[in-house]
């Protein structure tokens, strides 16, 4: 029953510096929003998490205040703000922002907050990461969020070797050049003049590779279709690798002609390695009438170049007397 309403969070901008307004929390003509509220309790400890300052900035994270019962986190002066917020941020990176989230336990025991990243002004995908607490401090762990990670937190040492790499396509339709499929920001795109099957995208990694995983981020350049689409209308493609550039060969784990549910952000983590210099992918089917395009064709794996880091041994600190 509710009883009555009482205020809890304000924004507080001239103090929490990451409530400013703007992409780099540096437009403080524009006040922040204060929205997407949400109660966890863990060991005790009653944390009420908001969003701030713009679902539209890649500064867009969540903060909290805490408090040791219910009655008391809606009361303002027995409810406090947490030195720690935000504790979900993500202002860089191929997919950015980490607000308006909420945090639910998952089969494995742990803490799990859903979130949201921004594409553009009025358009969302919705992240998972992991959360961790310890008494009133809380954290969710977005570092390298949108590079391959296990539910166990495990990251395998690939590499992204799809960067600024060149490539080629059937053809372009206005400013959407190839070049924008492998920038790394999911804003941008490489897009077809049309929807139609056999348009394609291909990328020379510059020197024989080795894949693991490939994840293919479908754009919706000019979809003449709002709301629910039917279930299996999904973008339906293939793709081919080659070592020369010459003579392709399809990848069956990459061949998803035959359709399936739709997965704009299709990430695949290949059951045996690839060996390949060249990757193509070819159009079967756009739904929704748009063009043919990806906001980013991402390749992890290693190359004789591209090795990973040696991993950090123990640490050794020396105190200057």
């Amino acid at each position: 029953e509710v009883s009555h309403h009482s205020a809890v969070a304000f924004a507080d901008a001239a103090r929490n510096g990451w409530e400013v307004s703007g992409n780099g929390n540096d437009d403080y003509r524009l006040a922040p929003y204060v929205e997407g509220p949400w109660i966890t309790k863990v060991g005790g400890v009653y944390f009420l998490q908001y969003a701030s300052p713009g679902t539209q900035f890649f500064t867009y994270s969540d903060g909290f205040f805490v408090a040791k019962s219910l009655r008391d986190l809606g009361h303002s002066h027995h409810s406090k703000y947490s030195p720690f917020s935000p504790f979900s941020a993500k202002p860089t990176g191929f997919m950015r922002g980490a607000g308006h989230g909420s945090i639910f336990r998952g089969l494995d025991g742990g803490l799990w907050h859903v979130t949201t990243a921004v594409i553009a002004r009025r358009i969302r995908r919705l992240v998972i990461n992991p959360v961790h607490v310890q008494g009133e401090w809380m954290n969710a762990d977005t570092y390298l969020g949108d590079f391959p990670v296990g539910v166990d937190g495990r990251r395998p040492d690939w590499q992204l070797l799809s960067l600024h790499k060149p490539a080629t396509a059937s053809s372009t339709s206005g400013a959407n050049a190839p070049s924008r499929a492998f920038d790394e920001d999911i804003r941008t795109c490489w897009s077809a003049e049309t929807g139609a099957a056999g348009e394609w995208l291909a990328v020379d990694l510059g020197a024989n590779a080795t894949a693991y995983a490939v994840q293919l981020n479908f754009a919706e350049v000019g979809a003449k279709q709002t709301g629910r689409l039917p279930l299996r209308d999904a973008c339906r493609y293939y793709c081919e690798a080659s070592a020369d550039g010459v003579r392709w060969t399809v990848v069956p784990e990459l061949d998803r002609r035959e359709g399936g549910r739709d997965s704009p952000h299709d990430y695949v983590a290949l059951r045996q390695p690839l060996s390949l210099r060249h990757l193509r992918v070819i159009s079967a089917h756009t739904p929704a009438g748009a063009a043919f395009g990806l906001s980013d064709l991402r390749i992890f794996g290693t190359t004789a170049a591209v090795k990973p880091p040696a991993r950090v041994g123990a640490p050794r600190v020396t105190r200057d007397s």
